[in-house]
């Protein structure tokens, strides 16, 4: 008797984890590794070299040590876990890069936005990324921008679309 119920318990217990996997990988967050994986594997390597970026090092010498800043947010309302990432370079003079993956309803990511730009601030407000970026004078030193250029990136119906507001540091 005791086996059978035992049998009945595990039964019951892998049809219940068997109908929870979907909505718990629905919901899964990169860390640094996997989402570095997921950009190395993608078109990001060819897109950086065919925007030309200065300066920009080869993925597989900078590694998943890149990833300076990540988060999650289901960013275009389609109730799937996106994520963002930003790719730290070489100095503070060259860019980073900022890329927003959307997640597939088969599970993987795709690359739906990019910039490449000196990033200062990198911040979810609700489904919205906002990052700081400094605007440079031609007397201005690397260390004090006179500008600060604040852009809010978010999902319009099919596409991702920003706004700018230049402030005074």
């Amino acid at each position: 008797m005791r086996r059978v119920l035992y049998g009945t318990i595990l039964a019951l217990a892998g049809m219940l984890a068997a109908g929870a996997a979907p909505a718990a990988a629905a919901q899964w967050c990169p860390n640094d590794a996997q989402a570095f994986q997921v950009a190395a594997e993608g078109s990001l390597p060819r897109l950086a070299e065919q925007d030309n970026v200065i300066g920009w090092q080869p993925y597989a010498d900078v590694g998943a040590r890149s990833i300076s800043r990540r988060t999650c947010r289901d960013f275009d309302g389609d109730g799937d876990l996106d994520f963002a990432i930003e790719v730290a370079c070489c100095t503070v003079s060259s860019p980073s890069l900022v890329v927003i993956y959307e997640r597939f309803g088969n599970g993987g990511f795709g690359i739906a936005y990019r910039r490449f730009t000196p990033v200062r601030g990198f911040e979810r407000q609700g489904r919205s990324l906002v990052i700081t970026e400094p605007r440079y004078a031609t007397s201005d030193a690397n260390c004090c921008p006179s500008r600060i250029a604040v852009r809010k990136i978010f999902h319009r119906p099919e596409r991702f679309t920003s706004n700018t507001r230049i402030t005074r540091p």
